[in-house]
Parts: structure tokens; C-alpha cells; sequence
């Protein structure tokens, strides 16, 4: 009978009762719904109910709203003359529905989805979407909800994409608010605040010509009242502003991200190999409009704290892509972090090799760059292990920002100012001194932090690092500036650290590391080819020098390892190199000569004999 009242038809029972306010019997319906949630779900005949008085109910209530369009015709005032009042009360009752009787209402709750989905359509009025954005925060906010809406229609083949349309939608939303496509202005409630109108504690984003600010930025532990879900004594939208609208969008990403990780976090503790599965399939559905979002709002976030909380969620993400083993949303997220990192112009070097150009404009990283590559750094030295490939990346724009800053590295890897080329074409802002001595100290404990990860991700690391260092000998080859092959040594020096951190592990790098510093050393630019040498005589007298669980006195075949790239570097003729090779070996046998095995002498006469060699070939 309320839903007769309610979609002004004759009840059946309540004889004498003509007619109800739409309001009122939408009220009604939703206070009977959340409060006998048991009779509705225990009970067939009112699941019955549900299925064929309420939904059906719903969805035509809903056509005016869906058809009402900024551009097109109002609905009647014989259909509705109250669009808003009746348009929020009917997404109350769809969010308790979707909440609560989801189970029992399968194919109408994908139906309601949609709706609000379409609800944030850019055609619609402001508030509309505002409203939309509101219960899709809600529902963002329950783990569980989320999680059986993806199991139940995108894990589905017949069924649509639900939560892949909403991340659209609202990545979507997103970027209209600052293209100016949806200006609250236009819409009949209060403008946005420009800069130099807003409070001292508010927080401003802005975009092109776009400015919108946020009175306090969202956070999973306070308490989130929706405006206009709350509006029911209003007959019309009250007044809010893009600000508000901003907050709840931003609200509804962080709600996402922490619902899939909870849900993560809930099948890994249970070993529950369905939910983890439906976890991939969240994390596949919403990368790309988390990224899109999560960039857009680094991008136009003005204050330092605002960035922390996108970069953190940034983080967080590119850190469960990984581990799910999605490397292509983790390499997305990583690639748009370290472009955030540094200056525009240096966007194209990332990505590959290119022609390193004029060396000489002047530079500025910005305390939003900085404030970038510390939180690259930080995801680097956190979630090392899971970065896999992604290493290539991470070491690209640490390479470059040891070009920006001028720093090269010490006789053990690690950076120092350059007393040659000490950064002189950087703007040195206030940010920057501030926080170059703290970047240097994390750039150092990244690598030495290297000891701690698996042995997979190590090599990840090892190949990155010569991978990286191949590439940077390909550039040095086509450029002439000699700061520029200074500049070059960051791939080698790293190298060196992270292999003297790691030496007990040395037997699983030696191989890969050994092979290419010889490359190195036979390169032609004397700086790179330099460090080389040092960087690959200064690891062989380490390892010789380490503590072994078996002595090098009673491992021959370890000995011999160690002592074949020094052999093979008899094949260079460059002196430097030559010089370093033999300074090593002067070194060892003083220091170790005594307890090297029999097997260790063959080379070493060897690498003497090689020297005579070259001073009287007739010999």
C-alpha cells in the first residue's frame, strides 16, 4: 500500500486513505526498509516484495531525473513538481537497498548502479551529480559492498562492468570540475573561492584557470555528513560550492583504495584464494581511473599536506599492484610519480634514451618536485621488493636528478657535490637547500637498505642498475661535454654500493656485475671507464677480504671466480685501467696472499706475465 500511495494508485488495504505526499511515502518506505531488514531478507513473500513492489517502484520514479538534463526540458509539474526533494529521498532508499538487501536484489542493484552512474553525467544538473557522488561515497566506504558488487557483475561475463564504469564516472566528474564544464556557479549555488578570497586554513586546489578550495581534506577516520543526502526538509538543492563537491570525490578515491586493500589485506590473512581474485580483478577495474585521478590531483593540489595525502595513496596503490603481480598498472603509477618528480622538460628523457641537449639552461625543482622524488624515494627504499621492473624506471630519474643537482659519487658509491660541476645550473631555491642534505641521505639508505631484499628483487635491482648504466654509455657516446660523462657515474657507483652491501650474496651477482664493469672498462670516455676499474678492483678486494662461511683458502673454485674479471682486464690496453688492475692485485697479495689456494696462482702469474708482455712482446 505505500508503494500504491507512493506512486499515487489506490491502496489496497488502507481503505479511505486517498492520497500521500510522494516525499512522505518515500520517507515511509525507506524507514521500513532499514528497520526490518530480517522480516524483508528471512521472509520470501516480502523479498517478493522487494522484487516486484519497490524496485520496479524506484526505477520509474527515477525516469523524470534520468531524463531531466541541464540542456533539455524539465519534467512537468504534473509528474513531479519537486525533482529534488523526491531525487533525494529515492538515492537514500536505492543506498539502503545496494547496502543491505544487495544478496537478494542481484540483477536490480546492477540496475540502480547504473543509474547513478548515469547520474553523473555531464548533461545532468549540478546537484544531481553532487548527490550521486554522495551515495557513491557511502558505498565506496564498505569494503565488503564493494567486493561483492565486482564478484557479482565484472567477474561475470553477462554482466556489465560496474565497477569500472564508476571509477570512469568519477575520474570523469573529476576532470569536468576543473575544465570548467561544471562551474557551480551555473548550477544555482555558491561560485568557487578564488586565490587571495579563501580562509588562511583552507586548502587550494587549482588548475589552469580553475581555483577550488577545501575547507579540511578528507580522511577515513572523520566522520563524512553528505550535504544533500541530509537535505530533507529543503524542496530545493541548499547552496555548496565546487569545494564541496571536490571533497566528496576525493573522499570516494581514498574510500576505494582502502577498501581494496582491506580486502587485500583480508584475503591474504585467510588465504581466501576467491576473494584475492576478486581483489585483482578491483585493482585491474580501477587502476586507470585511480591513476588519472590521483594524478590530476597532484597536479592541481597547491599545499604540501594535500600532495602527502595523494602521494601516499599513490604509493599505497603502486605497492598492491605489485604485489598482486600486476606489473603494468604498478609501472603506470611509478612512471607518473617519477615524472611528478621532475622539471616538465626532463619528461622526455624518462621514458628511453634520448640526445641529452644543451646542458646549460638553468633549472628549478620546485617544492612540488621535491616533495615528488622524496616520496619516489621513500616507495623505493618501503616496497623495493615489489618493484621488479619497475627498477628501471625509479633509477632513470635518480640518474637525473643526480645530473640536476651536480652530484657524483665517493671511492664507495655514494653521492657528494661535485667540486667540478657542483649544480651550478640549479635554481637553488629555499626547498632545495633545505632538503638536498635529506634527499643525499636517502638516495644513500636506499641502496645500502638493498641487504634486505630477496634475492629476486635484488637482481631486479642488480639489472636495473646495469641496464641503466648501458643506456647512459650509449648517451655519453653522442655527447661531447665532459660535465655531461661525469655526470655519468651514477649507474657505476651504485653498482659498487649496492654490491658492497650485499657481499654476502656477492656469488649471486658476481656473474652480471663482473661482466659489465668490464664493458665499462672498455669504454672510451676516461671518467666512466675509470670507475670502471676502481669500482670493479675495489669490489674483488672486498669480496677476497670478506668473511666466508667456507675460507677462500679451502674454495678454489670461488677464488678463481673472483679472480677471472681481473684476468680479463689483461685484454684492455688503456693505462688507467691497467694501473687499477695491477694496484689490486699488489693489494690482495699483500693482504691475502698468504691463505690464497694453490688454484689462485695460475692467474696471478698470469696477469704478472702479461705485463712483461706488453713491455717486450719479442719475449
Amino acid at each position: 500500500d505505500i508503494c500504491q500511495l507512493t506512486n499515487w494508485e489506490p491502496p489496497y488495504w488502507l481503505v479511505g486513505v486517498k492520497e500521500v505526499p510522494r516525499t512522505f511515502g518515500l520517507e515511509l518506505l525507506e524507514n521500513v526498509l532499514v528497520s526490518s531488514r530480517a522480516t524483508f531478507t528471512d521472509q520470501k513473500e516480502f523479498t517478493f516484495l522487494l522484487k516486484e513492489r519497490v524496485c520496479p517502484l524506484i526505477i520509474k520514479l527515477f525516469s523524470p531525473s534520468i531524463k531531466h538534463s541541464r540542456g533539455g526540458p524539465k519534467p512537468s509539474a504534473t509528474s513531479d513538481s519537486n525533482l529534488f526533494s523526491v531525487c533525494v529521498r529515492l538515492l537514500r532508499i536505492v543506498h539502503c537497498l545496494l547496502k543491505n538487501y544487495h544478496s537478494e536484489l542481484v540483477t536490480e542493484c546492477e540496475i540502480f548502479l547504473s543509474i547513478i552512474v548515469k547520474f553523473l553525467d555531464a548533461d545532468k544538473p549540478f546537484w544531481q551529480r553532487t548527490v550521486a557522488l554522495e551515495v557513491l561515497h557511502q558505498v565506496c566506504s564498505e569494503p565488503a559492498l564493494l567486493s561483492n558488487f565486482c564478484k557479482s557483475y565484472d567477474l561475470q561475463d553477462q554482466s556489465s562492468k560496474v565497477f569500472h564504469e564508476i571509477m570512469g564516472a568519477m575520474g570523469g566528474f573529476l576532470q569536468s570540475l576543473f575544465t570548467g564544464n561544471t562551474p557551480a556557479s551555473q548550477n544555482g549555488v555558491a561560485s568557487p573561492i578564488h586565490l587571495g578570497q579563501q580562509p588562511p586554513d583552507s586548502i587550494i586546489f587549482s588548475l589552469g584557470h580553475t581555483t577550488i578550495m577545501l575547507s579540511a581534506l578528507p580522511s577515513m577516520r572523520s566522520t563524512f555528513k553528505p550535504l544533500l543526502l541530509s537535505a530533507l526538509e529543503k524542496s530545493e538543492a541548499p547552496p555548496f560550492t565546487d569545494g564541496y563537491t571536490l571533497g566528496v570525490t576525493y573522499a570516494a578515491i581514498l574510500h576505494i583504495i582502502n577498501s581494496i586493500f582491506q580486502s587485500h589485506n583480508l584475503a591474504e590473512s585467510n588465504s581466501d584464494d576467491e576473494l584475492m581474485s576478486t581483489v585483482s580483478e578491483m585493482t585491474n577495474a580501477s587502476w586507470h581511473g585511480l591513476l588519472a585521478a590521483l594524478s590530476l590531483l597532484l597536479d592541481a593540489a597547491q599545499d604540501e599536506t594535500a600532495r602527502e595525502l595523494v602521494l601516499k595513496s599513490h604509493q599505497d596503490f603502486a605497492s598492491l599492484c605489485g604485489s598482486l603481480g600486476i606489473d603494468v598498472a604498478r609501472d603506470a603509477f611509478i612512471t607518473a610519480l617519477c615524472k611528478a618528480s621532475l622539471p616538465p622538460h626532463y619528461d622526455l628523457f624518462i621514458t628511453g634514451v634520448k640526445h641529452v641537449e644543451d646542458d646549460k639552461h638553468l633549472v628549478m625543482l620546485s617544492a612540488k618536485n621535491i616533495q615528488c622524488m622524496r616520496s619516489l624515494l621513500s616507495m623505493a627504499h618501503c616496497h623495493g621488493k615489489i618493484l621488479g621492473t619497475g627498477w628501471n624506471m625509479v633509477l632513470r630519474t635518480l640518474q637525473h636528478l643526480t645530473w640536476i643537482l651536480g652530484l657524483v659519487p665517493t671511492d664507495n658509491g655514494q653521492l657528494v657535490p661535485s667540486p667540478s660541476a657542483d649544480g651550478a645550473n640549479v635554481v637553488k631555491t629555499a626547498a632545495l637547500s633545505a632538503d638536498l642534505p635529506i634527499i643525499c641521505s636517502m638516495l644513500s639508505r636506499l641502496f645500502q637498505s638493498s641487504q634486505y631484499l630477496s634475492e629476486k628483487a635484488l637482481m631486479h635491482l642488480i639489472q636495473a642498475l646495469c641496464q641503466l648504466s648501458a643506456e647512459t654509455e650509449a648517451s655519453t657516446s653522442r655527447v661531447t661535454d665532459c660535465l655531461f660523462t661525469e655526470k655519468s657515474l651514477f649507474s657505476v657507483g651504485k653498482i659498487l654500493e649496492t654490491c658492497l652491501v650485499n657481499l654476502s650474496r656477492l656469488h649471486l651477482l658476481w656473474e652480471l656485475v663482473s661482466a659489465h664493469l668490464l664493458t665499462v672498462c672498455h669504454e672510451k670516455y676516461t671518467p666512466r671507464r675509470t670507475w670502471g676499474a676502481l669500482a670493479l678492483t675495489k669490489l674483488l678486494r672486498a669480496a677476497i677480504e670478506a668473511d666466508h662461511s667456507l675460507p677462500l683458502s679451502q674454495n678454489p673454485k670461488l677464488t678463481t671466480s673472483l679472480l677471472g674479471p681481473l684476468v680479463q682486464m689483461c685484454e684492455i690496453r688503456s693505462e688507467d685501467v691497467r694501473l687499477k688492475q695491477l694496484e689490486c692485485l699488489h693489494e690482495i697479495l699483500n693482504s691475502r696472499g698468504h691463505t690464497l689456494p694453490l688454484a689462485a696462482w695460475p692467474p696471478v702469474l698470469y696477469i704478472l706475465g702479461s705485463v712483461v708482455t706488453a713491455e717486450h712482446p719479442s719475449s
